[in-house]
């Protein structure tokens, strides 16, 4: 490969790599974003069904838009030897043409083009290499929002993972509830209550019920007992606190 193509080469690498970071970054830093801003919303108000798919649409269209604008156009993009060469000139006039006439002539060569004398080709593309040794190729690819994308990405994935690491469950039900807004999925009660007790007893056999109370624990409790042809009878408990649960029985 004649060195100029291997430059143009880097070129053309350089162009995906920064194109491909930057959008990348900018598409989870906005989703991550999207999510721990609507999960934390969603956990301090419920937000109803509508309201999570609306903002799942919009998250979702607004990453698309952004990958589009900053992934894939910049890849669709023409990136042969010959188009990259333009961009070249065009940041450095003073090669006047002579770059994008050297890739044509290494192009009829490869393809053993003898429409135009192989001196003459040669002596184009000797002279474009001279030309080009003084000139910088690199910064013909913008690198401009690449630190702001990696920092945004940074900032915005640190607080999902914190909140995920800090929360596990509220977490994991705060994403199911994002994406997918009309699964019936609840989030978890601040007092959950675990019954024991036999379905069935003999006559005059004690019945015993035990019940486990994790979470916000009070500090009694009422059981309202319903009997067959008879008013509902209302007891009020102690509750017996352990370490890990209350204990009610």
């Amino acid at each position: 490969m004649n060195p100029l193509q291997q430059r143009l080469a880097a070129l053309r690498r350089r162009l995906r790599f920064v194109v491909t970071f930057r959008g990348v970054c900018w598409i989870i830093a906005i989703v991550c974003l999207a999510l721990a801003a609507g999960g934390l919303l969603d956990w301090r108000v419920h937000l109803p069904d509508l309201v999570r798919a609306l903002l799942l649409a919009g998250t979702l269209s607004g990453a698309g838009c952004i990958a589009y604008r900053y992934l894939l156009r910049p890849l669709w993009a023409r990136s042969d030897d010959l188009s990259l060469a333009l961009q070249v000139e065009a940041r450095y006039p003073a090669l006047n043409d002579a770059l994008a006439s050297a890739v044509q002539f290494l192009e009829q060569a490869d393809g053993l083009d003898s429409s135009s004398s192989p001196s003459l080709r040669k002596e184009a593309v000797q002279r474009a290499l001279g030309l080009a040794k003084g000139f910088d190729f690199r910064p013909v690819v913008s690198a401009r929002g690449i630190g702001a994308a990696g920092l945004s990405l940074a900032g915005a994935g640190t607080l999902a993972l914190f909140l995920t690491l800090a929360y596990p469950q509220l977490a994991w039900t705060a994403f199911l509830r994002f994406a997918n807004p009309f699964g019936g999925h609840d989030w978890p009660r601040q007092t959950q209550l675990e019954i024991k007790a036999r379905t069935r007893t003999a006559r005059n056999e004690a019945f015993e019920v035990h019940a486990i109370v994790r979470g916000v624990v009070p500090e009694r409790a009422v059981v309202e007992y319903q009997f067959e042809g008879a008013a509902p009878l209302k007891e009020a408990y102690e509750i017996t606190r352990r370490a890990e649960a209350g204990e009610l029985q």
